[in-house]
């Protein structure tokens, strides 16, 4: 063990100087180059900081050209209101949420991104529809598919994760609800369009859904046609 001849304080073998006075210290039976000092001279951010560090700066950088755009927009065009930075604006806010905000959040939640992105889908689709003046078509086609794919998501993602159900359950919850889904794009493309050439699509997706749901089932209950396809695609 080593002490400073100047105050007398106890220091570390690699230590070149003394913490608390400077004073250049020399063991004679340690050389300070032979022995490694005992923290690293190099700053290591933990892999959480380094990601949450480089969403921020992907976030800054995203957001300068989106405040450039809006200023110009506004200079040029004060007359009309906001005409091109819009689109940028809920491109770039799509882009965020989707791709950027996972990494800013410390303890990730499976249903707040999904309702996250749900909501910066709407909000996205909605520009569209109010610039377009498309009539009814949000409220009674995109508003409720968006929603009701959010809903099921979050109820399979949150079944999922609590009940860590096997590959063939997993198989009949997604093939059902798939079919479920497609059942209601008919209906609202029906109530838009009023049409029934509009059903074909979704019928079609809704009746293939459930029938391979029911080969599911089937592998469910069949214990020898689930080892073999489990043998057969390593599932």
């Amino acid at each position: 063990m080593s002490y400073c001849v100047n105050c007398g304080v106890e220091l570390d073998v690699s230590a070149k100087k003394c913490v608390l006075c400077d004073t250049p210290v020399y063991n004679p039976a340690h050389p300070p180059e032979d022995i490694p000092t005992p923290y690293s001279d190099k700053v290591v951010l933990p892999p959480k900081v380094r990601r949450r560090f480089s969403a921020f700066l992907f976030s800054v950088i995203l957001l300068l050209p989106n405040i450039v755009c809006l200023l110009i927009d506004l200079l040029v065009s004060n007359e009309n209101g906001l005409v091109w930075a819009q689109y940028v604006n809920t491109a770039s806010l799509l882009f965020w949420v989707l791709f950027l905000l996972p990494f800013l959040i410390e303890k990730v939640r499976a249903f707040v991104l999904i309702l996250a992105d749900s909501l910066a889908i709407l909000a996205y689709i909605f520009f569209f529809y109010y610039s377009f003046a498309q009539t009814g078509w949000f409220l009674r086609v995109a508003l409720p598919l968006v929603l009701v794919f959010a809903v099921f998501a979050c109820i399979t993602v949150e079944f999922f994760d609590r009940k860590k159900p096997d590959w063939p359950l997993q198989a009949i919850i997604i093939c059902f609800q798939l079919g479920i889904y497609a059942a209601v794009c008919a209906v609202s493309l029906y109530i838009y369009f009023g049409s029934p050439l509009f059903l074909a699509v979704p019928v079609v997706i809704s009746v293939c859904s459930i029938v391979v749901g029911g080969f599911f089932i089937y592998v469910k209950n069949s214990r020898r046609m689930r080892a073999w396809l489990s043998r057969r695609f390593f599932v």
